[in-house]
């Protein structure tokens, strides 16, 4: 997995990126919504690429009230099933303990992966909602979990 921030991804790697985004959001789960959303910039950018296409991808930045958040969590379909999904994850959590030491993580978690992310201490915080056309859950790992 590398890990980069918006100014030192190549082109190239920005277009695999959002390429795979818009393949699964958008296309695969058939929910068109605004994907660029201005918080690449200041995020931390998680990926492997693998044959010149990105196949794993989530993004790291601290939202307005001190706390770290990361979404846009994706693996390729045909990358599915092989522990990539653990992989990124693992790099997400040394990721934030590295640049944002001792703070709360708090995610919009899709419900369909919540066992996931409690696989790695995440809390369920709240009832189900709709986020972007898909049902989510907040869910927090932390010091006030």
């Amino acid at each position: 997995m590398q890990v980069k921030s918006f100014n030192e991804l190549s082109p190239e790697e920005l277009y695999q990126i959002l390429r795979l985004r818009a393949e699964v959001f958008i296309v695969e789960q058939g929910q068109p919504y605004q994907d660029i959303d201005n918080k690449d910039q200041d995020s931390l950018h998680v990926f492997e690429i693998k044959d010149g296409q990105a196949i794993a991808y989530t993004r790291i930045y601290e939202i307005e009230d001190g706390r770290v958040s990361f979404g846009r969590v994706v693996t390729a379909k045909d990358a599915r099933g092989h522990g990539l999904g653990r992989r990124l994850m693992d790099t997400v959590m040394e990721t934030i303990a590295q640049h944002y030491p001792g703070k709360e993580i708090m995610i919009n978690a899709q419900k369909p992966v919540v066992g996931l992310y409690e696989k790695f201490g995440f809390k369920s915080q709240s009832k189900p909602f709709l986020l972007e056309g898909r049902r989510h859950v907040v869910m927090t790992f932390g010091p006030k979990n």
